[in-house]
């Protein structure tokens, strides 16, 4: 986010980043005459364009874009039941797996490049701030949202609502500085009990508000979330971050889930990290296709797998 020239980053859960159709995709129709035509794209590509696209508990496909997404008045909505009447800046859609009906779920975020869904099936999205507006009235900092259903975030191109409007919703845990990146929830067993379910998001070096240069390597950070009565609550620990001392910038991009429950983690121009946990601090790494049969498994093996 922000600037930042990175490409080509694929969402969670096999999504990726990438164009859901075009203006000029159309058909005349078929021998029946009925093919509709297909909705316009979302622009893909950029730092704030169309991000993490993946199939929530209903069957339906949920995307998530940026403000860049070329997002406004009802450019993509199709139906009269869609929650939001009005897409603009940041907002996740829901599509049927025709591709043909378009709801917007939530709009009013300024770039959130993941999109989570918990066990509960709800959304939850690290959002990014913008440097600029750092002690000015405008600033919003960096922050947890929730995608409550026909819910506005508030960011209103060049700043954002107070959170305390009531035509708004509140961050669910208000971070500071950062420029998020992909991530998802971990619901293996193999980290303490404590990052179970808990959202696990990259946070890439984030750049000063003064110089305009990186100030800080980036990290991995949970956000451990906990009911609160009809929302949610959060704290968030930084799981993975290089020392300044180390030299490693840590340019870190996106996290997935091993069949171990170990993390793969992708830093820019770096590779990639696995990063494991070691009760016993002996070093050795578990095997990384462990608790998979060695057979062709069969549906029921699959279903066993933590994640």
């Amino acid at each position: 986010p922000d600037g930042d020239d990175r490409r080509g980053r694929r969402g969670r859960r096999g999504g990726r980043t990438g164009t859901l159709g075009s203006e000029d995709d159309r058909d005349d129709g078929d021998e029946d005459g009925d093919v509709e035509a297909v909705r316009a794209r979302l622009a893909s590509g950029g730092d704030h364009a169309a991000h993490t696209i993946l199939r929530g508990l209903d069957d339906y496909l949920y995307i998530v874009s940026g403000d860049g997404g070329g997002i406004r008045n009802r450019k993509h909505i199709t139906e009269e039941t869609s929650p939001v009447l009005y897409e603009r800046d940041a907002s996740v859609f829901r599509i049927d797996p025709s591709g043909q009906q378009w709801e917007c779920v939530g709009s009013g975020g300024r770039n959130p490049p993941s999109l989570g869904m918990n066990y509960l099936g709800e959304f939850f999205s690290f959002d990014s701030d913008m440097e600029w507006h750092v002690a000015v009235p405008v600033d919003r900092p960096v922050r947890l949202n929730r995608w409550a259903t026909g819910g506005d975030q508030g960011w209103q191109s060049v700043g954002a609502y107070p959170k305390y409007y009531l035509d708004c919703l509140p961050g669910v845990i208000d971070v500071g500085r950062g420029s998020p990146d992909w991530g998802q929830f971990y619901e293996h067993s193999a980290f303490p009990e404590a990052y179970r379910d808990a959202f696990l998001v990259c946070d890439y070096q984030w750049k000063s508000a003064t110089s305009g240069g990186y100030a800080n390597p980036g990290r991995v950070v949970a956000f451990h979330l906990d009911r609160a009565d009809a929302t949610w609550k959060a704290e968030m620990t930084v799981l993975a971050q290089p020392t300044r001392e180390s030299g490693l910038g840590f340019g870190v991009v996106d996290v997935d889930v091993a069949p171990d429950g170990s993390l793969m983690i992708s830093d820019h121009n770096q590779g990639v990290w696995r990063l494991f946990y070691d009760p016993e601090l002996d070093g050795a790494p578990p095997a990384l296709l462990a608790g998979i049969p060695a057979h062709t498994p069969s549906i029921e093996a699959l279903l066993t797998l933590p994640q």
